[in-house]
């Protein structure tokens, strides 16, 4: 049916962009930002900012005196990363380096993924590639160590990351130009990404998706927006059916000032069914990724749910499906705790407990997380976990495994500072822990 539109800033993101390569943002370029870390084994913990990342170094020396540059990349849920390019190296003396990539954000204490020695004539490489070294699906962590033993190596690669199960124009080809006949894009549960261009080259890129029965959509965000070489906008069309010529739910015209912050369905969902977003704009390209948000109508979200309980009161009692489930609240201040319980039938487990969101504020660093078998109130102790940047996409339970059911798990997040907290925990629950390679079994399987 026709409804009025809303700000289609979040829909900028989910439409997949043409040709032309992306802009990346530096994330860290020790000239600016300080030394890297010097010790393999506790590299610097970095986030990648968008779906292209570069970062810059000099690398050199004895033992102990710059002979590292160590970091490690934080990847959410869904993030893939696929290629680290070399994308300069200059040496004084020696004519390549050592390139080693590792699982986790130990470094050379992670399992090594594989390692290479590159220089000027591999700029413009793929590194992962040269090394042998597989994708690293989030969330999870990945080292880069560089080691040189002589002085003044300057090096700068890029951090290119990809969403699994979406279509990416640099991999699955442009997405099509004729709104009335979108490409088709598959999505996953929970959150999707979508990276492209659209501009003078390729005026219009057109996806059709599927949200299927028993989910929602809840939102799309627009992630990134670079434009080129000036300043520049999108325009975003999100329509309720097959094409453009379905009812228009939503439309705008967004620019970078957007990116995290507006939601094209502010605040509400659309059912299950088909539905199409057209990105375009006529003037030089813009690349820009989306994030598409679905749920099952399982989890928790205080916004739209409600508050949870605080202490003293009985503990809210959360809808999980097996899979992937979301509780998100505020904790902190005038409400110093947030209570709530989880039921397991038979043979089910939370295989992984992950903080994917956590933003702090009035100097508000972290929560504390308990997880009790049964109630808050009653049960006993199993976990305890602190809640911070420090854990963003770790699984909590990783050294400890919770009962399995039928049970009742009691979950308890409380602050005690005066800033509140808002807090997002992703809770997987299946039969037993699956792994294929390292990684969590049906990560990337679509509905």
């Amino acid at each position: 049916m026709n409804r009025p539109t809303r700000p289609l800033a979040w829909l900028c993101a989910l439409v997949l962009c043409s040709s032309p390569a992306l802009v990346a943002d530096q994330i860290w370029n020790e000239s600016d930002d300080g030394e890297l870390s010097d010790d393999a084994t506790q590299p610097t913990l970095l986030s990648p900012a968008g779906v292209r990342s570069t970062v810059r170094g000099t690398v050199g020396g004895a033992p102990g005196e710059d002979s590292h540059d160590a970091v490690a990349l934080v990847l959410a849920p869904g993030e893939r990363l696929a290629e680290v390019f070399l994308r300069g190296y200059t040496a004084d003396a020696n004519l390549a380096s050592s390139f080693s990539f590792y699982l986790g954000d130990e470094g050379s204490d992670g399992s090594l993924l594989g390692t290479i020695n590159a220089g000027e004539t591999e700029v413009g490489s793929d590194l992962m590639a040269l090394a042998g070294a597989a994708d690293v699906v989030g969330p999870d962590r990945v080292s880069l160590v560089i080691q040189e033993n002589l002085p003044n190596q300057q090096w700068e690669v890029e951090f290119r990351l990809r969403r699994t199960v979406q279509r990416d124009e640099l991999v699955g080809g442009d997405l099509s130009s004729n709104p009335t006949s979108p490409s088709l894009t598959n999505l996953v549960p929970g959150r999707s990404q979508l990276v492209g261009s659209v501009g003078d080259s390729d005026p219009s890129d057109a996806a059709r998706f599927e949200v299927p029965s028993g989910a929602t959509l809840d939102a799309v965000n627009l992630t990134a927006l670079y434009p080129t070489p000036t300043a520049g906008s999108i325009t975003l069309e999100l329509y309720d059916g097959p094409s453009s010529a379905s009812p228009l739910i939503a439309s705008d015209t967004v620019d970078a000032g957007d990116v995290g912050v507006l939601d094209l369905l502010a605040g509400s969902p659309e059912g299950p069914g088909l539905y199409t977003l057209v990105a375009s704009d006529g003037d030089p390209d813009n690349e820009y990724s989306v994030e598409l948000r679905t749920t099952t109508g399982s989890g928790w979200d205080e916004l739209a749910a409600g508050d949870l309980p605080d202490d003293g009161v009985p503990a809210a009692a959360v809808p999980t499906n097996r899979g992937h489930n979301r509780v998100q609240g505020t904790t902190g201040g005038p409400d110093d705790s947030d209570l709530f319980t989880v039921s397991l039938p038979s043979g089910q487990q939370i295989l992984s407990l992950r903080l994917t969101r956590f933003v702090g504020q009035l100097g508000n660093l972290t929560a504390d997380l308990e997880v009790y078998d049964g109630t808050p109130a009653s049960g006993s102790l199993e976990l305890s976990s602190p809640l911070g940047h420090a854990e963003y996409g770790r699984n909590l339970i990783s050294s400890a495994t919770l009962p399995s059911g039928p049970a009742t798990l009691g979950f308890r997040i409380g602050e005690s500072d005066l800033g509140a907290a808002d807090w997002d925990l992703e809770l997987r629950i299946d039969h037993q822990p699956v792994f294929t390679d390292g990684f969590e079994s049906g990560d990337t399987t679509a509905w």
